[in-house]
């Protein structure tokens, strides 16, 4: 056997970050396909992007739609906007 693979290429789920609005979140139905993801060995885990990402995996994918982030940060000019948009660059 081969000890020096990743951890990751040995687990049988798949383990998927995300973030998107709420908004968007609503309109994609997230709860279910979070149980959809599920019986398919897909784990769905929501970004905190108060958080580092790269502390919050690690992740085979990620899902995103920064973009709100990225606009609030050029817009509005707090520092948790920019903090934000740091965190996922």
């Amino acid at each position: 056997m081969d000890w020096t693979k990743n951890t990751m290429d040995l687990q049988k789920t798949i383990v998927v970050g995300y973030w998107m609005s709420q908004k968007k979140l609503k309109k994609l139905c997230i709860n279910e396909f979070v149980k959809y993801c599920a019986l398919h060995d897909i784990q769905l885990v929501e970004l905190d992007l108060d958080k580092e990402i790269g502390l919050q995996g690690p992740f085979h994918a990620i899902l995103h739609k920064f973009s709100d982030v990225w606009t609030a940060a050029e817009v509005d000019d707090s520092e948790t906007a920019k903090k934000r948009w740091a965190n996922v660059q």
